[in-house]
């Protein structure tokens, strides 16, 4: 199985071994070759670089020895050497626009021979190979393997050369599919130009705007409203090459500034007549008179952000800087975000953020690519390291290769990759990310049956072990490890048990330093809210505070339309970001989030000054320019409408208007255009998922001109639909015959979808309903409507549902017709069914009637605790 997904994800050339005749019409029997062909390819590529570490790592608990992978290299070094020396191989020309054979053997062994050492075989047989026309694909690969030779050489001018001729034959704009793995190569080629050729620290040409005052919102600034005109700066204090000099003078050049040593402006930095700065972390002083601007940090990321903050408090427009005084400090000391693009560092920078994670990036890939070109990697990671530590900039490669391919944990090859890979980020200042969170669970097969279903023990004293011996060695390495349990305590699953998590968590705070990070998602995998009682039970656990991995903070179905206000004054407790986490980073998408995770920093740096609009209006300000807020917030809030439609289209469409509907969609269209006239660029960079949702807008204006059928659910479901009726028979004594009226899932609507698996009973009970989320989500309340003909008399209202798995109950509101019948905490169990009953009256009875089931409990996580499951309603008269 791992051989099969280690040949495709390498998108390398296994396929062609096995179809040597397909590719070629003829015949073995007409070709004498060919046998002979098809033969060394198929024994060549047993011994790829994609199969080595196959047999290195993933052969499960037992190691493979150095000997036998030696072994395997030259077996398929020989192979390949004796396939390419065969003229009819060598002349075999593509068919039909794939990908060439024997290019492909030529760059396998080329591999093989960097492995080696033999980087001169190596490059020589590239050199040849990529002479001829070839197919984008082996271009892209081979390219890369050109660059790792000269990598392997530490030459950065011929990396860069490499890359220059790639993108010259193909072109860095190329369009790739879905899911096609080759786009990664494109990326680690962009990836390496932009840090191996120079970090651009204007490619965003931030900050846009910023009334010129720092961001985030200072602890204390006193403004004035008096600026002093920049036309020269002279830099006192720093080297002209640190980075903080370049940082200054690539700003001030745009702004038409001449930065120079005779510049009529003093900018001092530490120097001895510069402010005392807080005796705090990260601290800055910063006074700008009209005799110059001195600034001291209390440490290097103090003067870091004292100069960002300077550069923020110049007018562009005047080419005038703002007077004024600043004593200043983040709350947070490690926030920032996850995701990877070209030009975090400046991002980074202008909103104070220095924790970046980078995942799924295309260093150090879940694929293990870098396996083939670890020189490459290693060169491009360095360079990329240097750009972040040069301003105190924490990177975080976060890394699951262990994960994806399911290995054993007592496999001592996989031990060293960690601990080598560790060394090498302690070594140019990175911290180490390893996440076991969505796929290791329950884990590989020997591991499972040596040490039981959970592996606590083995985990923690891997990751001990690992943390130990690299500091021995790097006392500066920082690991941050994803558990597989990265939540809790509200959310459970079926297929474990509190225990079995509780045990796990525990084991890392027995074996494990506090030193080491862990993951936390709050007490869901979704949770927004974080209460004191969720890091108290992580806390006694782990023997640390989590460091808070933000998932899906969006507003609209987990997805930002950029202008849209984040309540994190409401998510988070007051001390909790000061005291209670090690960090705090935003699972975002970039750079597309970027506008979020700026809000985000805010909040952060002093989340006693937040103000969720002013926090929005400065980063869009910052990013995008002035005015662009002003048009995209009443595009966002119109698009906002579209939210009840989202997952379901609802019987509430039929009441909609559609003129209504289609000036909310052209509000939101004009008001992007308008936008993208003046800031187009940078909003292609951060475009967050407005245009998706004036898509999703579209499809609902759509639905409302052409409803659909809302019995097709009763169709979808119909088994399920039979099933529920029984068990209405039999949990709420109905009766269809005695007049009773039944109302199932399909038919209550405004909940999250219809379902038999939304959520897994613990009795495995699992039955057809709709869960009701948290109070401040769209699906919080459920309607059904009945018709009385005649009206007889009071009504007993019989509803079937569970509770979520927390210990609390949920508060529910029972109503009909508008009227409430229950207020209260739920009778329903924990994930278990159990049917309530409420009478309503005579009086607030009618022929046509609406019930409404509403779930009152705060919360706003629409795929997470709290909820109520609802499986069926049962009307009876009396």
């Amino acid at each position: 199985m791992k051989q099969t997904i280690a040949s495709a994800v390498f998108g390398l050339a296994l396929a062609f071994a096995s179809s040597a005749e397909a590719a070629d019409p003829a015949s073995a029997n007409a070709n004498p070759a060919a046998e002979k062909i098809k033969t060394l390819l198929e024994k060549a590529a047993k011994g790829r670089m994609s199969e080595v570490f196959v047999a290195e790592y993933c052969s499960g608990s037992k190691a493979a020895s150095a000997d036998a992978l030696k072994r395997m290299k030259q077996d398929a070094i020989r192979d390949y050497e004796a396939l390419l020396a065969i003229p009819e191989f060598k002349a075999e020309a593509a068919k039909g626009g794939a990908l060439s054979r024997s290019a492909e053997a030529a760059i396998d062994l080329a591999e093989l021979y960097a492995d080696a050492g033999q980087a001169d075989k190596a490059s020589a047989l590239l050199a040849e190979t990529l002479k001829a026309p070839q197919h984008r694909n082996t271009l892209l690969r081979g390219y890369t393997a050109l660059a790792n030779v000269a990598a392997l050489r530490n030459d950065k001018a011929d990396v860069i050369k490499a890359y220059r001729e790639l993108l010259g034959k193909v072109p860095p704009d190329t369009a790739f599919g879905r899911g096609d793995g080759f786009r990664n190569y494109m990326d680690l080629a962009k990836l390496a130009l932009n840090y191996l050729e120079g970090c651009d620290l204007d490619a965003l040409q931030l900050p846009k705007h910023t009334d010129a005052k720092a961001y985030p919102t200072p602890q204390d600034a006193r403004y004035s409203n008096d600026f002093v005109p920049l036309e020269s700066v002279k830099i006192e204090g720093i080297d002209a090459g640190s980075p903080l000099y370049k940082l200054i003078a690539v700003k001030f050049k745009r702004y038409g500034i001449e930065v120079g040593p005779k510049g009529s402006f003093a900018v001092r930095i530490n120097t001895a007549d510069a402010p005392v700065a807080p005796e705090k972390p990260q601290a800055y002083a910063l006074k700008v008179t009209k005799a110059g601007a001195v600034i001291r940090g209390a440490d290097k990321s103090g003067a870091v952000w004292g100069v960002v903050s300077l550069i923020q408090l110049i007018d562009p427009a005047k080419k005038a800087i703002r007077l004024c005084e600043i004593n200043d400090w983040p709350v947070t000391l490690r926030r920032g975000h996850s995701g990877s693009f070209a030009s975090q560092v400046e991002y980074s920078l202008f909103s104070k953020e220095n924790f970046i994670a980078n995942q799924n990036g295309v260093l150090f890939p879940n694929d293990a690519r870098d396996y083939a070109c670890p020189a490459l990697h290693r060169m491009i990671a360095a360079a990329e390291a240097k750009a972040f530590t040069d301003f105190g900039l924490e990177l975080a490669y976060l890394e699951r290769r262990v994960m994806w391919w399911g290995m054993s944990l007592d496999n001592e090859n996989v031990f060293r990759m960690e601990r080598d890979l560790g060394a090498f980020f302690a070594s140019i200042g990175v911290s180490h990310g390893i996440a076991f969170d969505d796929t290791r669970y329950p884990g590989n097969a020997d591991d499972l049956k040596k040490h039981g279903m959970l592996r606590a023990e083995l985990d923690a004293k891997f990751m001990a072990r690992l943390d130990r011996e690299v500091k021995a060695v790097h006392p500066n390495y920082r690991l941050i490890f994803c558990p597989p349990f990265y939540w809790g305590p509200d959310a459970r699953g079926m297929q474990f048990t509190d225990q079995e998590r509780e045990t796990y968590l525990g084991a890392f705070g027995t074996h494990t330093d506090p030193g080491v990070g862990i993951w936390w998602s709050g007490g869901a995998v979704l949770a927004r809210t974080v209460r004191p009682d969720q890091v108290e039970w992580f806390r006694k656990l782990t023997k640390r505070n989590p460091t808070l991995w933000q998932n899906r903070t969006g507003n609209h179905e987990s997805l930002n339309y950029i202008a849209d206000e984040t309540p994190l004054d409401e998510w988070y407790y007051k001390g909790m970001v000061q005291n209670d986490v090690a960090a705090v980073m935003k699972n975002a998408g970039m750079p597309g989030e970027g506008t979020q995770c700026y809000v985000f920093a805010n909040y952060l740096w002093n989340p006693a000054a937040y103000d969720r609009a002013a926090a929005l209006k400065s980063a869009m300000d910052l990013l995008f320019g002035q005015g662009i807020y002003e048009l995209l917030k009443p595009g966002a809030d119109a698009l906002a409408y579209f939210d009840r439609y989202l997952l379901d289209i609802q019987p509430s469409i039929l009441k909609e208007n559609v003129q209504d509907l289609e000036a909310k969609i052209k509000l939101a269209r004009d008001m992007w255009d308008k936008a993208y006239a003046i800031s187009g660029k940078a909003l292609d960079t951060f475009p967050a998922y407005y245009r998706l949702g004036i898509s999703r807008a579209e499809g609902v204006l759509k639905a409302a001109k052409n409803p659909p059928d809302f019995n097709a659910l009763y169709k979808k479901y119909a088994k399920e639909v039979a099933q529920t009726e029984g068990e209405a028979a039999k949990f709420a004594g109905y009766s269809k015959a005695k007049g009773d009226i039944l109302i199932t899932a399909p038919g209550i609507f405004g909940g999250r979808g219809v379902s038999v698996n939304n959520h897994s009973m613990y009795n495995g009970d699992n039955r057809l309903g709709t869960p009701l989320y948290g109070a401040q989500t769209p699906y919080a309340k459920g309607s059904c409507e009945f018709t009385l003909d005649p009206i007889k008399g009071d009504v007993e209202i019989l509803v079937s549902a569970s509770d979520d798995e927390r210990a609390d109950k949920c508060l529910v509101r029972i109503s009909v017709n508008g009227e409430t019948l229950y207020e209260g905490a739920d009778a329903f169990p924990d994930k278990a069914y159990a049917v309530k009953s409420v009478v309503a009256p005579r009086k607030l009875l009618r022929k046509d009637n609406t019930i409404v089931v509403e779930n009152l409990s705060p919360g706003d996580n629409p795929r997470g605790v709290p909820w109520i499951y609802v499986n069926f309603i049962v009307v009876r008269q009396k």
